[in-house]
């Protein structure tokens, strides 16, 4: 079920909602835990990482 509907908010404003902590520093990471046997099936994996230097 789409999140929209069910807080009564249009998708654009659900995603506004979800990337303003980002974007104002608030969150500094997302992380995403997968239940590997969830799918039924075999899965792979593309991730991409920018990294920066030590903030010290």
């Amino acid at each position: 079920m789409p999140r929209g509907p069910k807080v009564s908010l249009s998708v654009s404003r659900c995603r506004r909602r979800v990337r303003e902590p980002d974007t104002a520093g608030i969150v500094c990471g997302h992380c995403a835990v997968v239940d590997t046997a969830a799918p039924g099936y075999g899965f792979e994996v593309l991730l991409f990482a920018t990294l920066s230097g030590p903030t010290r």
